[in-house]
């Protein structure tokens, strides 16, 4: 009986992942359109997100163009701005880290040098604990 628990449980779940699955593939959203023909990437283009970088020769001959290249040109300079403000978010987040795992470290230390402390103490009262054992023995046989 266990047997078949497993194996419905098994195929229970590989339903539920697959139809996971196909329904992220059928609502996920298609590529970011532009209304603007001039800022839509070249299918041959190695873009990385970062935006296209305005041609020199563009420049040079068409003077309508001077906008759409201001146009990538912020928009290139907004995606830098974000990068690095998620960067120096990321540098704060992990130097907090580090100086949290300082602090941690230092109160390890603290706890461990204490400890060792306590051992030794118990460690000399059961040696004074012995010794006066011993003596009471000595002095009972005496007597």
């Amino acid at each position: 009986m266990s047997k078949k628990l497993i194996i419905i449980a098994a195929s229970a779940g590989l339903v539920s992942f697959a139809g996971a699955f196909v329904l992220g593939f059928f609502t996920a959203p298609g590529p970011p359109e532009y209304s603007d023909e001039t800022s839509q990437v070249n299918p041959g283009s190695t873009d990385i997100g970062m935006g296209e970088m305005p041609s020199p020769l563009a420049d040079m001959t068409d003077p309508a163009g001077v906008s759409s290249n201001s146009q990538k040109q912020t928009m290139a300079e907004k995606q830098l701005r974000s990068l690095v403000f998620e960067i120096r978010e990321k540098m704060q987040e992990y130097n907090d880290k580090l100086q949290n795992l300082t602090l941690r470290e230092q109160r390890l230390q603290t706890t461990q040098d204490s400890l060792k402390q306590d051992i030794q103490e118990l460690e000399n009262l059961r040696i004074e604990l012995a010794t006066i054992v011993a003596d009471i023995k000595s002095e009972r046989e005496k007597l």
